[in-house]
């Protein structure tokens, strides 16, 4: 395994996954980590409020980064490498995957927010469809 892509949005659940990424890290002193934060793509209208939105999405992804980097892969750092991304998470993380040559995907089993943990998964889910890569999905606690 060379490259590998663990996409996170700060939940616990891929939180777990981020332990899971570290843990394949080891078994694996040469591969590449890719650490993927995609914000939601926001359709308003005449762009009311955008600003604000991609203003805290920004900060959101440096603080993602910062707790990666610091806390959960901190002894992968020169192997580590982070991404921010603007769009459908889903269908971002196959197109980075596909982009970046991964052998494995690891994703969260649930997301951040109540609306995704009602549709089960839903961004796990739809990676688990569309990835070309195997997909590794980590169940929360």
């Amino acid at each position: 395994m060379k490259r590998i892509l663990y996409a996170t949005d700060g939940s616990k659940s891929a939180q777990n996954a981020g332990q899971m990424a570290a843990d394949i890290m080891n078994g694996f002193p040469e591969a590449q980590l890719i650490v993927l934060y995609v914000s939601t793509e926001l359709a308003y209208p005449y762009n009311v409020g955008i600003e604000d939105y991609m203003e805290a999405e920004r900060a959101r992804a440096a603080e993602i980064e910062t707790n990666v980097r610091e806390e959960l892969l901190s002894k992968f750092s020169p192997r580590t490498e982070f991404r921010y991304e603007v769009g459908r998470p889903a269908l971002v993380i196959c197109e980075v995957a596909d982009e970046e040559d991964v052998d494995l995907v690891i994703v969260g089993s649930h997301g951040r927010n109540a609306i995704d943990r009602m549709f089960l998964g839903s961004v796990s889910n739809a990676v688990l469809q569309r990835s070309k890569q195997p997909v590794l999905v980590v169940k929360g606690v």
